[in-house]
């Protein structure tokens, strides 16, 4: 082979490999408060924190193991803003005009992330605002980490905002029942992805899987009901099945109850049912009044 030759079969073979040696050298791109703040000013994403200590040996194999990941460190500084806390650190930390200071052995912001459960290591998945989404302690392999990830990264996270919409629609909630159509349809409208997702990182064998993807199917049945539909009759079968499929997976639940009412009395205009659903639900929870609305 000529030298010229083995110059170029020598260059395609390290070309070759490139993408694997660059892909092994990633590796997490932490950053100060401050500089997590100045860039959230130009482009909104989450923040991920890790609170640590120099003398927790799970924080460090945490470092070494886990965050070494070439997948998961990329995977961090695509979607979060990465910054590290030494929950032990005396130099008062300013965040936000806020100013945490160390007492009684560890610094107040390392409370504050944790809710006051201080353990190490703990990510803390923020929002794009700054605001705690959920501390996770303790120890995680990559696979694992990686799903947690995914799940604050994407959203799935807000399929517990459908339980607060329930628990506000039984509580009566006025702002919440007396919303507009087109603002319910609005904030409503990612509710199915979100559920059905979790439902998926969950997997079939835990126990909430068939809450999440019966809530899925109420909703996927109650967004179909804020739009118009051609046909009252076809109309209002199609959501009611979206109904009965989700009671297939939970039985008994009043706010399904009071939504197939409400088909019955104002697309399908049959009173009997609407009364007999009605009082269902309301059979569930006596105090709840908005059937009667």
């Amino acid at each position: 082979m000529s030298i010229l030759g083995k110059y170029f079969w020598g260059l395609g073979f390290t070309m070759l490999f490139l993408p694997l040696v660059h892909g092994q050298n990633v590796q997490v791109h932490w950053m100060t408060w401050d500089q997590a703040i100045s860039k959230s000013k130009v482009e909104k994403k989450k923040v991920l924190v890790e609170i640590y200590t120099v003398w927790c040996s799970f924080c460090k194999k945490l470092d070494a193991v886990t965050l070494k990941e070439p997948d998961i460190a990329e995977y961090i500084n695509e979607n979060f803003y990465p910054v590290r806390l030494d929950a032990q650190c005396k130099t008062p930390i300013e965040i936000l005009g806020k100013s945490y200071k160390y007492k009684d052995g560890y610094n107040d912001l390392a409370r504050e992330l944790t809710f006051g459960r201080l353990a190490f290591p703990t990510l803390v998945f923020m929002d794009e605002n700054f605001r705690v989404i959920q501390p996770i302690p303790g120890m995680r392999s990559a696979d694992e980490l990686e799903m947690i990830m995914h799940f604050y990264a994407k959203d799935y996270y807000k399929s517990d905002d459908v339980q607060q919409v329930l628990n506000k629609w039984l509580k009566n909630d006025v702002n919440e029942v007396m919303m507009n159509r087109q603002l319910r349809f609005d904030k409503y409208n990612p509710y199915p992805q979100y559920l059905q997702r979790a439902a998926e990182l969950l997997g079939p064998e835990h126990y909430m899987y068939p809450i999440l993807l019966a809530r899925k199917l109420y909703f996927e049945g109650y967004l179909a009901q804020q739009k118009e539909g051609t046909s009252r009759e076809e109309f209002g079968q199609q959501v009611l099945e979206k109904y009965r499929a989700s009671l297939l997976l939970v039985p008994d639940q009043p706010v399904v109850y009071y939504s197939m009412s409400s088909v019955f009395g104002n697309t399908m205009m049959q009173a009997d049912s609407m009364e007999y659903f009605a009082e269902l639900a309301t059979g569930l929870i006596p105090s709840w009044v908005v059937p009667y609305i």
